[in-house]
């Protein structure tokens, strides 16, 4: 049986208005509703910055209660290898069936909880309608509705706020929304716990957490974890570590640099990381980064996320 004419509609205003996808990859399951899910991504170009993910399909069923029907939106302000890529769609398409599977329905405003890919720390996710005024978020064909969710990964303070004092929130802080980031409470101990979570499911990925000219990062896979604080060989000498400062990093069981067969602090761990090594790692680089980097929170990081 083809798709039906809404599903049609959703097709051609996605092309009409983004243009043919760079890649499209199709999820099936015909015990479902709806039985295929089909998730369209476009990569960056030079008229968007971003990966655009759109479901299409999503509208081909009513959702339970809803006088609407909706597809997803999800925005990345990143350029994304094919793996990523498909980790994003799996995401996507999951969450494309959550309202089907469990007798509910999606709107505008709504929050669902859960990991999301790419932003270590997430709580979960919030549905937010067009950004700008001149935005596009509904599609219709012969009286049926179809919203566009647009997907916004939140973290866990984030979640418990009113969607519209969120929207105040973000409107003061100015966060960049489509920029992967650590999803992360203000507290070290929160960010420490959420790390070692999220190490322990982390995949062949390199998370770079950055303050100022400094990082430290983390890289999985195939056979080790290793994490590396940045030395001195890659630092300007107004912002070289002090003796006090590499003296810590010893203190705290780093490996100091060897060139040249590594040119970083250093230390490592299995891949995969069981739960205790995965917290012993979070506990060694929320060290680092608060005996070098010094943000003053959490939130004050910025994370660059590559699949390696």
């Amino acid at each position: 049986m083809g798709a039906p004419p809404i599903v049609g509609q959703v097709y051609r205003e996605h092309v009409e208005r983004l243009g043919q996808p760079d890649r499209s990859i199709v999820y099936e399951d015909h015990d479902e509703r709806p039985a295929r899910i089909e998730i369209f991504v476009w990569h960056p170009s030079a008229e968007r910055d971003v990966t655009i993910f759109s479901t299409i399909g999503m509208s081909a069923s009513p959702m339970s209660g809803g006088r609407h029907r909706a597809e997803l939106h999800f925005a990345i302000r990143h350029q994304l290898d094919p793996a990523t890529v498909g980790e994003i769609s799996t995401f996507l398409a999951n969450l494309a069936i959550y309202p089907f599977v469990n007798a509910t329905s999606f709107d505008w405003l709504h929050k669902v909880p859960g990991p999301v890919p790419l932003f270590p720390g997430a709580a979960g996710v919030l549905f937010h309608p067009r950004f700008v005024e001149t935005g596009w978020d509904t599609i219709e064909l012969d009286g049926v509705l179809v919203r566009i969710l647009n997907v916004v990964p939140i973290s866990q303070d984030e979640y418990q706020m009113h969607p519209f004092d969120l929207f105040e929130h973000w409107t003061e802080t100015k966060p960049d929304l489509f920029a992967p980031r650590m999803m992360t409470t203000g507290s070290w101990d929160d960010f420490t716990a959420d790390l070692g979570r999220d190490l322990a499911s982390m995949a062949h990925d390199t998370w770079i957490f950055n303050h100022g000219a400094r990082y430290v990062q983390v890289a999985a896979g195939p056979r080790v974890t290793s994490l590396e604080t940045v030395s001195n060989v890659y630092l300007p000498p107004d912002r070289a570590l002090t003796p006090d400062e590499e003296q810590t990093l010893r203190r705290l069981g780093w490996g100091e640099p060897q060139p040249p067969d590594w040119t970083n602090w250093r230390l490592e761990y299995p891949w995969p990381l069981s739960p205790s090594q995965a917290a012993d790692a979070a506990r060694a680089l929320t060290d680092a980064i608060r005996a070098v980097l010094r943000p003053p929170r959490p939130t004050d990081l910025e994370i660059d996320i590559f699949n390696r």
